[in-house]
């Protein structure tokens, strides 16, 4: 039985950790089925360089949960191209553990139902998670570029700040905190 780390990493998915489409089609895309409204829809999956390292290496010292906007039958084939067999990403949360607010879908880290001070998210903008803004280190956008490195320079960041007493008082101190958003680990 494994034991669970103190802390606890929140990875968005889309753009953070995936590129997805019903439509591109990619040399070294993994493929699913999924259903959305009564229709069948064939998706390709890409994943971010460095993936799986990343996960290896945040594991031993996270939980690891992924969380997307998309309905839980896409999640759940998601998950199984990022984290087979759970072995490494322990939870998934999808479009039902999100609240609905003025018609869209947005994430709040209180469901994960863990220590926010130990919690740490993971997402392109920092409205991913506009609840717990203090909570999420912004990464830029994946747009596809094999050549990445942006999950292995997180690597270190993320194992310093699992240190911290209040994760959120780490990123505020390694932040701006000054109304920049665009980048809040610099690395």
């Amino acid at each position: 039985m494994r034991r669970t780390p103190k802390n606890t990493l929140v990875l968005e998915v889309e753009g953070t950790l995936a590129l997805s489409s019903l439509t591109a089609v990619w040399d070294d895309a993994s493929t699913f089925t999924t259903t959305f409204q009564d229709r069948c829809y064939q998706v390709s999956i890409k994943l971010r360089p460095h993936l799986p390292e990343f996960l290896e290496a945040l594991a031993k010292i996270y939980e690891i949960f992924v969380f997307t906007t998309a309905k839980q039958d896409y999640a759940d084939q998601m998950l199984k191209v990022l984290g087979p067999q759970r072995k490494l990403i322990r939870h998934q949360l999808s479009q039902e553990d999100c609240l609905c607010s003025h018609g869209s879908y947005v994430k709040d880290l209180s469901v994960v139902e863990r220590d926010l001070d130990r919690t740490v998210a993971v997402a392109t903008c920092l409205q991913a998670f506009p609840y717990q803004m203090s909570n999420v280190i912004v990464v830029p956008e994946w747009q596809g570029d094999r050549q990445d490195k942006e999950l292995l320079r997180l690597i270190p960041a993320l194992q310093t700040i699992s240190q911290a007493v209040d994760i959120r008082a780490e990123i505020a101190r390694k932040h701006r905190g000054r109304g920049k958003v665009e980048r809040l680990f610099p690395l």
